[in-house]
């Protein structure tokens, strides 16, 4: 299809989405988020049926097929978005997360970094990339991306917690401490923030902690 009449159609359908198609597209999104990811798949296929250029509803049902766990029908939706609205870092991040879990490391960190070429400030792809260098242990590189990701985004308990467990791991135990104290202030029902600060503790009082770079 000639590039132009893509874009315009594209465009075009970004207008024009009927109303009919938005509820399906709540409904899979409501229904990804209560667990039932099949109900929730057949709501984005039928958005599909109908509007089949909507890039969106495309990463929404990959997410559904990610949580189910069928990981290569998740990645197809999410490349079918991305070629269908390359600009969006979302998308990249999304696929990129879906290639962490399959073991592919170069492609997820391909995505990761395509996504913030996109778009420098986003929490999510910073967020997603530090994971994956705390997979490769690479945990220097991890902290400082978590650290972004924290700068982008400071209410996010998860990039406190897992930039505690790299702190941790890099015997920065005080510094560990004080990120599970972050995440525990943020939301106090943060089960995993009270247990790695639990260890965090045990160890400072079995041996000094190093002092955060």
């Amino acid at each position: 299809m000639n590039n132009d009449l893509l874009r315009n159609l594209r465009a075009a359908v970004d207008r024009l989405v009927p109303s009919y198609v938005a509820a399906h597209n709540s409904r899979g999104n409501e229904l990804v988020h209560s667990g039932d990811f099949d109900a929730a798949i057949a709501e984005f296929d039928e958005a599909i049926r109908i509007t089949p250029l909507v890039a969106e509803l495309y990463s929404d049902r990959g997410r559904a097929y990610a949580a189910k766990g069928d990981f290569d029908r998740a990645l197809a939706d999410f490349s079918e978005a991305i070629w269908l609205r390359p600009q969006v870092a979302e998308f990249y991040s999304n696929r990129g997360a879906t290639r962490r879990l399959t073991s592919d490391n170069e492609g997820a960190m391909n995505d990761y970094n395509e996504a913030l070429r996109l778009d420098p400030y986003s929490a999510p792809a910073h967020f997603n990339r530090a994971n994956l260098l705390m997979d490769l242990e690479r945990l220097d590189e991890a902290v400082a991306a978590f650290d972004r990701a924290i700068r982008c985004n400071p209410d996010f308990t998860g990039s406190y917690i897992n930039r505690g467990i790299a702190q941790h791991l890099l015997g920065y135990t005080d510094a560990a401490i004080s990120d599970f104290d972050s995440a525990i202030s943020a939301d106090p029902n943060e089960a995993q923030a009270y247990l790695n600060r639990g260890r965090a503790h045990m160890d400072r009082s079995e041996q000094p902690s190093r002092k955060s770079s």
